[in-house]
């Protein structure tokens, strides 16, 4: 995927998430996506329908699903960073993003981890 195709769906996402009052990161890692949504329940479990029945996507596996009393993202109707790891693009801002104190440890933990996923699968 290209950076330009990256960010076409980083503006669709945008656009869906602030007409839903939905915040959120979406993280390319070179080989799949991971993402947080926050927002109402029933908005946040319309737009993950939503994804779901999208062909684009497979593999859909929900890992937290959890109540907080503030937004980790709140700045953001959708936060996004590329990471190939050929590339590397963005990682200084993915942990400058997370480093922020409203992100949970474990939400930090996750897409951290995630991160460094990218570079052990090459087609």
């Amino acid at each position: 995927m290209s950076v330009e195709d990256f960010l076409g769906i980083m503006a669709v996402s945008q656009r869906n998430n602030q007409r839903f009052g939905i915040t959120g990161l979406l993280v390319f890692n070179g080989t799949n996506f991971m993402q947080c949504l926050e927002g109402d329940k029933a908005a946040t479990n319309d737009r993950l329908h939503q994804i779901g029945l999208d062909e684009r996507h497979n593999g859909i596996t929900i890992l937290s699903q959890r109540q907080r009393p503030c937004p980790e993202f709140s700045e953001w109707h959708m936060a996004g960073r590329y990471l190939p790891a050929k590339q590397g693009m963005g990682e200084a801002d993915l942990t400058a993003l997370l480093s922020d104190d409203a992100v949970s440890d474990a939400t930090r933990t996750l897409f951290q981890s995630f991160r460094s996923l990218g570079g052990l699968f090459k087609p």
